[in-house]
């Protein structure tokens, strides 16, 4: 969802909603005057989800394109040497054992790809 600040009253009111399974985590950015939205899509019952990119077509967000990704949680924009690149961020789940009982336990770790746009 996405909520607009009305300055006079000091409050945010629903603007749009964008149509996620799974959303976790948003990153904006904005590449030669145009409008993106990254929403990493992690989990609705399996972390096969891919997350969409949606980009803003001057009323509202449109999605622009799918992205694959396997438990995605977070998108980070960066610039590097004017190149624009997005870096996904994606938490695995796995099992750990313990050392008093060598029973398992959910444990989580995390990793990163980066892909160039």
């Amino acid at each position: 969802m996405i909520y607009n600040m009305d300055e006079s009253t000091e409050k945010l009111t629903l603007y749009k909603t964008l149509q996620t399974r799974g959303a976790y985590g948003v990153e904006y950015f904005s590449i030669a005057d145009k409008h993106f939205l990254a929403v990493a899509q992690f989990w609705d019952g399996t972390n096969q989800l891919a997350s969409v990119l949606f980009q803003w077509n001057g009323q509202q967000f449109v999605v622009f394109q799918k992205l694959p990704t396997k438990g995605a949680a977070h998108f980070k924009f960066f610039t590097l040497n004017r190149d624009k690149y997005i870096s996904e961020w994606q938490i695995i789940m796995m099992e750990v054992p313990t050392q008093q009982n060598q029973s398992s336990t959910n444990g989580m770790a995390s990793s990163s790809t980066s892909s160039r746009r």
